[in-house]
This record gives structure tokens, sequence and C-alpha cells, in this order.
């Protein structure tokens, strides 16, 4: 089965992954510095791209078959990238970043493109 075909079948199915994912990402942000394995702690920016991909391909079937639904998922994931990094300054020894929300775009817009190019959105 074609899992953007399922997700934009069901997208109940979708909003349940999306929420969990944010809740997931969230958690991860809530790790204080001092408590990351050292490797993981010089390339979190990268687990970034990733992370957001799957965000993306999870909230771009929630607008429906709309134009404008492939940047309300990409905006999307830049505005929530954002919050994720207000949220992670407020957590002992970590730091906003204004490179990490451009990562959050770049797995944003990933995931949206892979949605769409397995039949999602057209």
């Amino acid at each position: 089965m074609n899992p953007a075909k399922a997700l934009y079948d069901d997208r109940r199915i979708s909003f349940a992954l999306s929420i969990f994912w944010m809740a997931l990402i969230l958690s991860a942000s809530s790790i204080q510095q001092k408590d990351m394995p050292s490797l993981a702690g010089q390339y979190t920016s990268l687990f970034h791209i990733p992370a957001y991909m799957a965000l993306g391909f999870f909230i771009a079937p929630l607008p429906g078959r709309k134009r404008s639904s492939a940047a309300f998922a990409i905006a999307f994931c830049v505005f929530f990238g954002a919050f994720d990094e207000l949220y992670q300054s407020t957590v002992p020894g970590r730091v906003a970043s204004m490179t990490d929300v451009f990562y959050d775009f770049l797995g944003g817009a990933l995931g949206v493109f892979l949605f769409r190019r397995w039949g999602g959105m057209r």
C-alpha cells in the first residue's frame, strides 16, 4: 500500500501521527545538554532534517487537495520548529538556533516533496 495515499485517505491517521511526532520532538528538546551523549551533542542540528522530514510527510495531507496545502505544511514545520527552538532555550544547557530552524525548513520541504512524489497530493 502507498503510505502517502493511506495518510491522505484517512487524515485521522495523519493527524494522530503528527501529534505523536511533535510530542516526540518536544520531548527530545527537553533533554539537558549534560544528559546528551557527547557525540550526539556535536551533531544535533543534523537530526532536525529527518525529524522534520517525517513531520512534513505527516502534516502534508491535512489541508486536503488545495493548491496551498504544500505551502501550509512547510510553513507549519517552520513555525513548529521556531516554537521548538524557543522551548529548547528554556532547557538548561540548550540554546535556540536559527540554523536549526533552517534545517527544520529543509526537512519539512523534503517530507512534503516525498509525500507529493508518492502520490498523496497532485
